[in-house]
């Protein structure tokens, strides 16, 4: 999307008729609007606002967008009117959207009133040339641009700088899931969940056998209990970020103070590094967990291991396993009737009966390549294990490193919470006081949402199995079975949506880290990469 054009009439310090044009070629694509405080560029701002929602972000509200003195102008009880027009391309099409709002004027105070609503219109010329009207101009401009994101398009220095805040992570992403579509799929998944199957549970237990309508109760019940810790886990999620925010506004506030800017600098370095630490502790955690998920079971197989190769080594020496001829040869030999040397093979004949002997005791194919895989597979094992202890003993070794570090930076920055809270700055002992309580506070709702989760993990532990009871309950009647098959295919509706909700979410941030860490690495030339985390916090 280019803007191309703004013209504005009677709209705040713009008297009369009055027209911006943007530079949006392919040379000049920036276009800079300077002036005195009070000369209109927050009104230029608003300016968008209005004519695409017919809102505006001014603290008095919509009676005082009309300019004064076009008020004045006109006499009491006259009318007079307002409009902004702005065109852009989009898409290959040229859209232009004007709106308009007529004022009265009510008394010699320069004081008007709106007459009705702001009366907006919407026109476009496609890439064919054809020009079209929105039957619907509200509709379509919040298809173009939804009202709950024009903040992400028109913003001033204070928003960048919010945005910029890591507390501002859940934010971004609900903004993103709107821009990729992906509140849709967001709204389907609650839909199905807190309406249909729960209406479809309640007709499915009306019509159920004791069994079933106990299960589905049971089930109920877990649901309900899943849905209340999501709630406490959320409302303590948006705690730790509103604390998160006061906290850092208390860190811009130390860094103002020449007296503690260098500790306030320390502390945020010290800081950021223990949150990388923690990361790459979990990190090694969760590798931990995969590795020993996987091999962990060698560590207990070395008896077992030496005991199994023993035996497979007498039935090698014995000629058993694996035998010096095959069944097939065999197979072959008595199909033809004729030894390869020269003996026929008739049926009853002694030959014959000797060659059967031979093929009872010879290795079929299937048993010779389990037994080749399990020689190879158990000399692997010691080496396998080996490189199990080896790989834990270095991770134990990091592990060892990363908390003596923690407990270094945790005693730095003790020691510099204490030197704050001791300062002869009173200002800067009531914002230590206050950063303390803060952390504690934010530490209380972090402790909320590791709770939350770990019984989120254990319902969901008790769903999964009273999910395989119900499936194991037979239905008694045909009118419960087609219950149960609608409630099922409700269920099964919900898995698609919200799996595919996860699929594209993960796509879009992959994208969009991409794209943030192209722009980024063209900025710098550091070995420094920039990425979007899960949380979609910028890193």
């Amino acid at each position: 999307m280019r803007i191309l054009r703004l013209k504005l009439k009677n709209f705040r310090q713009f008297y009369g008729e009055c027209e911006l044009e943007f530079l949006s070629d392919d040379t000049s694509r920036i276009t800079v609007i300077h002036g005195e405080n009070g000369s209109g560029k927050t009104s230029l701002l608003n300016a968008f606002k209005w004519v695409l929602y017919g809102k505006t972000d001014f603290d008095t509200g919509e009676q005082t967008i009309l300019n004064e003195l076009a008020l004045s102008e006109i006499a009491l009880g006259a009318v007079t009117e307002l409009s902004l027009e702005l065109e852009f391309e989009h898409e290959g099409s040229t859209y232009t959207v004007h709106r308009k709002q007529e004022f009265k004027r009510t008394g010699e105070a320069l004081e008007a009133e709106p007459i009705g609503k702001s009366v907006p219109t919407l026109s476009w010329i496609d890439e064919r040339g054809k020009y079209e009207t929105a039957k619907n101009p509200a509709n379509r401009i919040n298809q173009l641009i939804p009202e709950q994101m024009h903040s992400y398009f028109f913003f001033n220095g204070e928003r960048i700088e919010k945005l910029a805040n890591v507390s501002a992570s859940g934010e971004i992403r609900d903004a993103i899931k709107t821009l990729m579509g992906l509140e849709i799929i967001d709204r389907a998944s609650d839909h199905l969940g807190r309406l249909v199957i729960k209406d479809l549970r309640k007709e499915a237990s009306e019509t159920a056998s004791a069994d079933y309508r106990e299960l589905l109760e049971k089930e109920a019940r877990i649901n309900t209990e899943i849905d209340q810790r999501k709630q406490e886990r959320d409302t303590a999620t948006k705690s730790s970020k509103g604390f998160q925010t006061e906290l850092d506004a208390i860190n811009a506030s130390y860094e103002q103070i020449a007296d503690v800017k260098a500790k306030a600098e320390q502390r945020r370095s010290l800081e950021t590094e223990r949150g990388t630490i923690e990361g790459d502790l979990e990190s090694l955690s969760q590798e931990r967990m995969e590795l020993v998920s996987q091999t962990g079971a060698l560590a207990f197989l070395s008896d077992t291991v030496t005991s199994v190769s023993n035996a497979l080594e007498d039935c090698r020496k014995k000629g058993e396993l694996p035998y010096k001829i095959r069944r097939t040869f065999i197979d072959d030999l008595l199909h033809d009737a004729m030894c390869i040397c020269g003996t026929e093979l008739q049926e009853g004949s002694q030959a014959r009966a000797a060659l059967e002997g031979y093929r009872d005791q010879a290795t079929g194919e299937d048993l010779e390549a389990a037994f080749t895989d399990v020689v190879s597979n158990l000399r692997a094992m010691p080496r396998e294990r080996n490189r199990l202890y080896a790989q834990l003993s270095t991770w134990s070794a990091k592990e060892s490193d990363y908390n003596k570090r923690l407990k270094a930076i945790a005693e730095e920055l003790d020691e510099i919470s204490s030197n704050l809270g001791s300062s002869d700055i009173e200002d800067v002992k009531r914002l230590e006081e206050r950063r303390n309580e803060l952390t504690q506070l934010q530490a209380d709702e972090r402790l909320k949402i590791v709770k939350a989760k770990d019984a989120i993990e254990l319902l969901n532990d008790d769903l999964a199995k009273i999910k395989k009871e119900i499936d194991k309950v037979q239905s008694k009647s045909q009118k419960e079975d087609l219950a149960r098959q609608k409630l099922e295919f409700a269920e099964a509706c919900k898995n698609l949506v919200d799996n595919l909700h996860e699929a594209l979410a993960e796509e879009t941030r992959h994208h969009l880290s991409s794209k943030v860490n192209d722009t980024f690495q063209s900025i710098l030339r550091k070995d420094f990469y920039a990425e979007i985390d899960r949380d979609y916090t910028l890193r």
